[in-house]
């Protein structure tokens, strides 16, 4: 998902610069962004996919946003698009009166015998300048300011490229080769390894959001994920764990839930998939 924000559009087939929905069982699916706080917006460019064959402009799409936390999703009112149907291999502008977004959808409807593909979303507000980057999100307990000693990371294994346990809780998130914004155990002769927080007290925990890296080579997403917490005496597995996804998917927020606990120091254990190596970019704690 990451490359459909990255700021490069490209048409081809390869570079895969793109997000699809090939394979959905779906008559429709959809795309959000989440901005991390309300943005001043006036218009959306979408940049939407067309082969020929597997992959066309959908039927339709819809745009939605919402200005705050919730899932109070609205149509945009107002809309003008510079075209009356999606077309594929050209932006597709979307103009509206100005809007606070905090999060943004869209929703495609699939056009008989193929799927939508995005290479590239663009979206674009008045232009204050200067550019204000959107505040850590509030509540995450993990999160790190750079004076502050905790909450501290530390890793079995970390590479030697500058994927380091502090860049994994800086309340950034970059799925990009550079700059390099992530921790991996990319060269881990381990079979298994872990990435820790310590909060240097305790902290009431429930539920973890681990931001996974995957840059489709030597790093990938694990084969499976075990938070644990330390107890005093040993480390022990969190109880009633529920993962959304199921599978660890890379590019992509990760969310475990389970029995909320007490704990000054919490980890979660990667078990690599294959010959490849685990990596994160953010590793977020929440109370609930």
């Amino acid at each position: 998902m990451a490359d459909i924000y990255d700021g490069q559009y490209w048409y081809d087939i390869q570079p895969t610069n793109r997000w699809t929905a090939a394979g959905s069982a779906n008559d429709s699916d959809r795309v959000e962004i989440d901005f991390g706080q309300p943005r001043p917006l006036q218009t959306v460019k979408l940049y939407l996919l067309n082969d020929g064959e597997e992959i066309v402009p959908p039927k339709s799409l819809e745009l939605l946003y919402t200005s705050g936390a919730d899932d109070d999703w609205a149509t945009v009112p107002g809309q003008k698009r510079s075209s009356e149907n999606p077309v594929g291999r050209r932006p597709n502008k979307i103009t509206f009166a100005e809007l606070n977004f905090r999060r943004l959808r869209i929703e495609f409807e699939h056009s008989d015998g193929g799927k939508t593909g995005l290479t590239e979303i663009e979206a674009w507000g008045p232009g204050a300048l200067p550019y204000q980057p959107p505040h850590p999100s509030a509540g995450n307990i993990a999160f790190r300011r750079n004076a502050d000693k905790f909450p501290m990371a530390t890793a079995s294994h970390s590479d030697v490229y500058g994927g380091t346990p502090e860049k994994s809780n800086d309340g950034r998130i970059n799925y990009q080769p550079n700059p390099i914004n992530r921790w991996t155990s990319y060269g881990s002769p381990n079979a298994t390894d872990w990435l820790m927080i310590d909060f240097g007290k305790p902290q009431e925990i429930a539920r973890v959001e681990l931001l996974i890296y995957n840059d489709h080579g030597g790093v990938q997403p694990p084969q499976s994920i075990a938070i644990e917490y330390f107890d005093g005496n040993a480390w022990q597995p969190v109880t009633n764990a529920i993962a959304a996804p199921a599978k660890p998917t890379g590019n992509m927020s990760n969310s475990i839930r389970f029995d909320p606990i007490t704990a000054s120091r919490l980890r979660a254990v990667f078990t690599h998939e294959g010959q490849t190596r685990s990596g994160l970019t953010e590793f977020e704690v929440w109370r609930q």
